[in-house]
């Protein structure tokens, strides 16, 4: 579209007398195309120079109105004449250009089509900032960690295995209790039976000893994880030692109270992920009696005393809730 319009328009070879006393340009935009100053603007880049009133080679009016499309009426005024064209565009901006580049190969038939492009300015080098005095920074308030209350559970369960020095030789110990837990402490009651030993003076003669005693203990209980615990234990037993003598004309029974303290150590295992009612594992205990029952047969003196010092080792299984 421009090809014909610029040679439509092509002034007549210079010199051309200018036009005195007229504006250069005279623009009548339609609302919402670029203003007269725009247009004008863009002519003096095309040309390289200021626009000079009255004293250019031409004087140009424009005009654009807006219907279906946008026209631009084009009226360029001269000493030899005067030329009018219209021209159409989807854009005022177009039309804009279009008139601008008319305008000035009329002005200037020696202008460069093409603006030179503006040249970019330097980029200052951005000052370094001044440090800046900071305050300390402030450590966000932790809050307090929350006191909740740890309810215990209950426990259950039973024992089995050899003890040492509580009746006469290994015998086998046997038990069953209950108590309460936290995450790191633990409440136990239990009572054991230590099997009944013989012990003998000779081949025919000799005293069978037993031991029933009831066990309180607390513990205190590490952990690895919520599946490892170390119950370390210690408590008081009480019970009743009962000795039968044979092989002796008179083969009483006699009971002597049983009491002792004793030290623990076992290890408990929870092995049900998500599921901690079900524990097992080993344990040893450490005994020491306060009294030790003795026991006599008539005219042959004491058959058997109980040992100073006692074990027990076992395996304890444990059901747990709620």
């Amino acid at each position: 579209m421009l090809g014909p319009v610029l040679v439509a328009l092509a002034p007549a070879p210079p010199p051309i007398e200018p036009v005195a006393g007229a504006p250069t340009i005279e623009y009548a935009p339609a609302p919402g195309c670029p203003d007269a100053a725009a247009l004008r603007s863009r002519v003096e880049r095309l040309i390289g120079r200021p626009l000079r009133d009255g004293a250019e080679a031409v004087a140009v009016t424009a005009t654009v109105t807006h219907g279906e499309t946008f026209a631009l009426a084009l009226r360029v005024r001269s000493d030899t004449g005067v030329r009018e064209r219209t021209i159409t565009a989807a854009s005022c901006e177009a039309l804009v250009e279009i008139a601008a580049l008319v305008i000035a190969v009329a002005v200037d038939p020696s202008a460069s089509l093409e603006p030179e492009p503006e040249a970019e300015p330097e980029a200052e080098p951005e000052p370094e900032p001044e440090p800046k005095a900071t305050a300390p920074p402030r450590r966000a308030a932790i809050p307090p960690p929350s006191r909740r209350r740890t309810r215990p559970t209950g426990t259950v369960g039973v024992l089995a295995g050899v003890g040492l020095g509580i009746v006469p030789g290994p015998t086998a110990v046997v038990g069953g209790g209950g108590g309460v837990r936290w995450p790191h402490a633990r409440l136990d009651l239990a009572v054991e039976h230590a099997v009944t030993r013989t012990a003998r003076q000779d081949a025919g003669r000799g005293v069978e000893v037993r031991v029933l005693a009831a066990r309180a203990q607390g513990c205190w209980v590490p952990t690895v994880g919520r599946v490892l615990e170390f119950p370390l234990c210690a408590g008081v037993a009480a019970g009743v030692a009962r000795g039968r003598g044979f092989g002796v004309p008179r083969g009483e029974t006699r009971r002597a109270p049983w009491v002792g303290l004793h030290a623990q150590a076992g290890l408990l295992i929870a092995p049900l992920a998500g599921r901690r009612w079900f524990a097992f594992g080993p344990m040893v205990r450490l005994q020491a009696p306060l009294v030790r029952p003795a026991f006599t047969l008539d005219g042959f003196g004491v058959a058997y005393r109980t040992k100073a010092a006692g074990f027990v080792a076992g395996l304890a299984v444990e059901l747990r809730f709620p």
